[in-house]
């Protein structure tokens, strides 16, 4: 199968965190079990743009063309005119994200080729991306074009949570719901024994959504001994501020604030911690989640994280029925007295997130669903 993916970044341009990982993996995994795989993205890396040109990465063609904007637009008109004249020549056509010039101009670019492609928000059309970060813009952009775009796409969800967010948007969106494919350690990592306190791990960029400050209040108000590791970098002011709150909540003797950490050093920090924290107030996957779960670390998440149902569902932490202070200090405290006794069966999260049976079943979505280079609203539903 000749597959398409079209992305506003794509590896190394991991400054923009999750997504980039995601799509990349994707696309190396596809590729691993025999699929013709091509990526078009831009040079965004950030304040650096990467270079131009084509390269082969993992097995995947990438295309990387220049951007006229530096910013979260990333308008790039050869890239357009790339997928202009090739549109025809790809079975599938994967775009992932939204809010920006190269997915919603390539969703317009497909219509017009009378092709139908798959869209993978990437928890860009949750309430929360509606109305935090340009939400005028966003919702000027939705009534005036992205509104009848998104119902001649099909979806692809990452989580149940998504889906509904997506279906909030769209309720008669058809598509299909499939976990991102990240590559999970390939060792062993030694997990500490009991801790004489509560060892509190937030792994993942730093920025208002993730609702640090919820879970800096909440720990200001629990009466057990604990101590917080925040690895991640973010706005310099934004950092600035939480850690001013830290102060203010008399918390920052017990924060400590470690920096950007990847790779094998990433899943160390994580092994070695009792319990994995994100509050967010949105997050479509949370592949952090995923990598603290393979090395056997619990997590405690915000009922507004997409992993928050898999958590539920294997018993493998807590979760926060409400988004809340109080909430969060129960689920603390819970964990605080239960963490030595939740086991997290890693066997178990590889079967579940095998990137290669994963990466299989998007295969087996694209081709049942009917792909079609004419138009077709009649696809099942989930």
């Amino acid at each position: 199968m000749r597959i398409l993916h079209i992305t506003p970044s794509y590896k190394p341009a991991f400054v923009y965190g999750g997504p980039t990982l995601s799509v990349s993996q994707l696309c190396e995994h596809q590729a691993a079990i025999g699929e013709n795989v091509t990526v078009a993205t831009t040079t965004a890396n950030g304040t650096k743009e990467l270079p131009e040109g084509k390269s082969y990465i993992e097995g995947v063609k990438v295309y990387y063309f220049k951007r006229l904007t530096g910013d979260h637009t990333h308008f790039s008109p050869a890239l357009l005119k790339f997928l202009w004249k090739n549109c025809s020549h790809y079975d599938i056509i994967h775009i992932h994200s939204w809010w920006n010039l190269v997915s919603v101009l390539a969703t317009l670019v497909c219509w017009l080729k009378g092709v139908q492609p798959v869209l993978s928000p990437r928890g860009m059309l949750s309430q929360f991306s509606f109305t935090e970060d340009n939400s005028i813009k966003k919702k000027i952009i939705h009534l005036l074009l992205g509104s009848w775009l998104l119902k001649i796409t099909k979806l692809h969800a990452t989580s149940q949570l998504e889906w509904q967010d997506a279906h909030r948007v769209n309720p008669k969106w058809k598509g299909f719901i499939l976990p991102n494919i990240i590559d999970l350690p390939k060792g062993k990592f030694e997990r500490n024994g009991a801790h004489s306190i509560l060892k509190i791990i937030f792994l993942s960029r730093i920025h208002p959504k993730k609702g640090l400050e919820l879970t800096f209040e909440a720990l200001a108000r629990c009466d057990f001994p604990y101590q917080l590791e925040v690895y991640g970098e973010g706005e310099t002011e934004y950092v600035t501020s939480l850690k001013f709150l830290a102060e203010k909540l008399d918390i920052s003797s017990s924060v400590l604030w470690k920096g950007w950490v990847q790779g094998e050093e990433k899943y160390k920090a994580l092994a070695k911690s009792d319990l994995f924290i994100l509050t967010s107030y949105n997050e479509n996957f949370a592949n952090v989640v995923l990598e603290s779960l393979a090395v056997g670390t619990p997590a405690l998440l915000s009922n507004q994280v997409g992993m928050s149902e898999y958590v539920v569902q294997k018993n493998v932490g807590w979760v926060c029925k409400e988004l809340t202070v109080e909430c969060i200090v129960e689920n603390l405290t819970k964990a605080y007295n239960n963490t030595n006794n939740t086991i997290v069966n890693t066997q178990q999260i590889y079967h579940d997130f095998s990137g290669t049976n994963v990466s299989k079943s998007y295969i087996k979505e694209y081709q049942q669903r009917g792909y079609s280079r004419q138009f077709n609203f009649h696809y099942s539903n989930v």
